[in-house]
Parts: structure tokens; sequence; C-alpha cells
């Protein structure tokens, strides 16, 4: 829709500034004590192996997802998939702890809310760039077809599925915030993320319109979904699993 800032003589991918933006905000909300007395300097390089291995997972499962030659992968070329970056930073942030040396429960509360933060503003880029959208679609916030990618004329306009996304993102970062002094273990606070997370993309993958990762390749699911309902099932068994030990240490 709108892929790039214009500023002076340079363009600036609307997607990348939303993103810092993002990154940024949440530097300030970590930097203001929100989330309680935290070692900035810790929270900047634990963030650092977070940001990298993200980026190296999101663009490693758009190649494996997404039909590309060599070159377009190796050139950067097309974009990244979310579950892959989720998978890299959480490989980023158990690698930033061990290199701090400090309990890997240190700032899992505090990335609980900013992963969907900062999530929120990358959805918000992938609309103004016009990807990631939804199905054909008259309602008056669709996306004209001409400014989606992959768009089609005879589908008119598209459904802004990114906005929807965008809103439910800052709803359980918000959420997550609000509760985070009711529970117990810091870790409860990632394992809700991650369940409501992965609920809501699996059925907002009902409305995307994607051609690329929205179809199904997976019988009748994406292959979002599979992600999603792997994580959903994957966390539920972890939880089960301790809420069993748990039993057992009282007997």
């Amino acid at each position: 829709m709108y892929p790039f800032i214009h500023i002076g003589f340079m363009d600036i991918p609307a997607y990348g500034a939303l993103i810092m933006l993002g990154v940024l905000v949440s530097f300030m909300l970590v930097k203001l004590n929100l989330f309680g007395k935290r070692d900035v300097d810790q929270f900047i390089l634990i963030s650092a192996c977070i940001f990298g291995l993200g980026f190296i997972g999101a663009r490693l499962l758009y190649v494996m997802v997404t039909p590309c030659s060599l070159y377009e992968a190796l050139t950067m070329k097309g974009g990244f998939v979310f579950y892959g970056g989720l998978i890299g930073g959480s490989m980023g942030y158990f690698l930033g702890a061990k290199l701090l040396r400090i309990p890997y429960s240190s700032f899992i509360d505090v990335y609980a809310v900013l992963i969907p933060f900062v999530h929120a503003f990358g959805r918000l880029g992938c609309y103004f760039a016009g990807c990631c959208y939804g199905f054909p679609s008259n309602s008056f916030l669709s996306l004209p077809w001409y400014k989606v990618v992959g768009g089609i004329e005879k589908d008119v306009s598209y459904f802004p599925l990114q906005l929807v996304e965008a809103s439910l993102l800052f709803g359980i970062s918000i959420c997550i915030w609000l509760l985070k002094g009711k529970l117990k273990k810091k870790s409860t606070s990632f394992i809700l993320y991650i369940s409501l997370y992965s609920v809501a993309r699996f059925f907002l993958e009902y409305f995307r319109g994607d051609a690329y990762r929205g179809e199904n390749v997976f019988w009748l699911f994406s292959t979002s979904q599979m992600v999603s309902v792997f994580i959903f099932a994957l966390v539920m068994s972890i939880q089960l699993f301790s809420l069993k030990r748990r039993r057992s240490s009282y007997k």
C-alpha cells in the first residue's frame, strides 16, 4: 500500500521502520522500569541475540515454505515467516542468558509482553507493504487490489487481516502486562503468550488470502496452522506433565 516512507532523497521501507519503532518503544519501556528494575545492558545483549537468530530463523522458514530460487533466497528477495523468527529468537534468548550466566527466567516475563508488542508493529508494516493480506472483500477498510502484493483485479479489494492481527497482538501484550504481577512463575507469562497467539493465529489463517502462505498445504491446514497446533499441543503437554509432577511430589 505504502511500502516506503519518503524522507528527502531516501526511501525507507515502512515495514522495517515500524519494526524499529516497536523495538525503540520497547527499549524505552524497559528503561522506564515498567517491568521493575532490570539491567538494561543485559536486556540489550539478549535482545541482540534474539534479533540475530530470529532474523535467520524467519528467513529460513520463508525459504522453506515459499517457492523461490537460490538467487532469491541469497539476495533476501521476499519476506520472512514469524514462526521461524519465534523459534530462532527463542534460541537467541537462551544463548544470551547463557552468555551472561544469568537464570533463563530473568527476562522471560519481559519478552512475553514485548514480543507480541513488536510483532504488532510488524503487522502494521505488513499492512503498509500490502502483504499478508486477507481474503477478497468489499469492506470499507479493505485494500485495493493494485496496492496488494499479488493482487488480482477481479478481486477488487482485500480484507486488512494485518490490522486485525495487530489489534489482537496489542491486546495480548497488554493482557500479559496486566497479569504479570499475579502470575507465580515468570515463565507462565510466556506460556500464556504462546498459547494465546497460537490459537489466534490458527483461526486468523482461515481469513487469509495470501497465495503463498495462506493456502492449505497439509490436508486442510496451512503451514502456520500446523505450526500453531504443534506449539499449542507442546505447551499443553509440558503444562500437564508439570502439573502431574507437582501432584506426585505431594503424595
